[in-house]
């Protein structure tokens, strides 16, 4: 008798052809589980949505599957202790206890409430870092441009910047800040600031070693400069 090779494409697709009737079918129940051990006197020991435990579950095949997979069972409706395992979905891929998700050690987590916690990965274009989010762009001009929010940790730390590269180029050795606001609230600016009002309790022009002008909340206009100019005239 000649041997006939099925492919593992036609295999799958019958598989779950298969599943999806299944569910489909009024007097069963289809569900996901997750393999908590070997069952007591036979088959594995599963939990179904970390809601409650099923001892000797049987399997398509007899299979003992690997402490932490996830399954996909189907049972009569309303007795999960009867359910049968038709397959493994998954091969451990994460830790599943009463509906939480722990993926690699707490750097991927989901709890109860749905609270979500990332060390590392990204929100659409924004990069998650341990301790910042940012979001780089290059612009028509050859420039990169960096968005950046940061957990600061002193006063001088940036919270919220915009930045440009120091030259052109997707990797720049260094940033300047277009516009910064510190933990300390201090906000600063090299492009022009526009609203139809500004409350400032202290307004000054200087740069990072220097002051020019300075007026304060009492009123008082202060210079320090060699010459002061009013219209056309020097003070």
């Amino acid at each position: 008798m000649e041997n006939i090779n099925v492919s593992s494409e036609i295999i799958e697709a019958i598989d779950s052809y298969v599943k999806i009737m299944l569910s489909k079918a009024s007097f069963v129940q289809t569900d996901i589980a997750k393999i908590i051990g070997v069952g007591t006197t036979s088959g594995n020991k599963i939990n179904i949505k970390g809601l409650a435990e099923y001892d000797n579950i049987k399997s398509l095949g007899d299979v003992i599957y690997p402490n932490d997979s996830i399954v996909f069972v189907l049972y009569p409706n309303g007795q999960p202790s009867q359910a049968f395992i038709l397959g493994q979905l998954f091969a451990s891929p994460s830790n599943i206890k009463g509906g939480s998700i722990d993926i690699g050690d707490g750097k991927f987590t989901v709890n109860n409430n749905g609270k979500v916690s990332a060390l590392s990965g990204s929100i659409g274009e924004w990069n998650i870092g341990t301790n910042d989010l940012y979001a780089n762009r290059l612009f028509a001009d050859g420039y990169l441009r960096k968005c950046y929010i940061k957990n600061p940790s002193v006063d001088s730390d940036w919270v919220f910047s915009v930045q440009k590269e120091v030259t052109q180029g997707v990797n720049p050795p260094s940033f300047f800040s277009l516009f910064r606001v510190t933990a300390n609230g201090d906000i600063y600016s090299n492009g022009n600031i526009t609203a139809d009002t500004i409350s400032i309790n202290n307004l000054q022009m200087r740069d990072s070693t220097n002051y020019y002008m300075q007026l304060d909340s009492n009123g008082t206009l202060s210079f320090w400069a060699n010459d002061v100019y009013v219209g056309h005239t020097t003070v």
